[in-house]
């Protein structure tokens, strides 16, 4: 419980705490703009990171690490 509240990123549940990390982000920007939070809008923001780090890994031939980091 104590990784999931304060998102230390352990060896064995890197993916997790990262998708909690966004839900957090998602969460307070929602409450920042006076938005109910949706969940289409949470799986919106986790497919552009996860676009988003494909792209940076593509461009630089490191393919590896970024299936290493978003398998399930």
């Amino acid at each position: 419980m104590k990784d999931i509240l304060i998102d230390l990123l352990t060896p064995e549940r890197p993916l997790l705490n990262y998708l909690l990390l966004i839900g957090k982000i998602y969460l307070w920007a929602c409450r920042r703009n006076k938005e109910l939070p949706i969940i289409r809008g949470f799986k919106s923001k986790v497919k552009l990171k996860y676009e988003t780090e494909k792209y940076i890994r593509t461009k630089n031939n490191n393919l590896d690490m970024f299936r290493k980091k978003w398998a399930i």
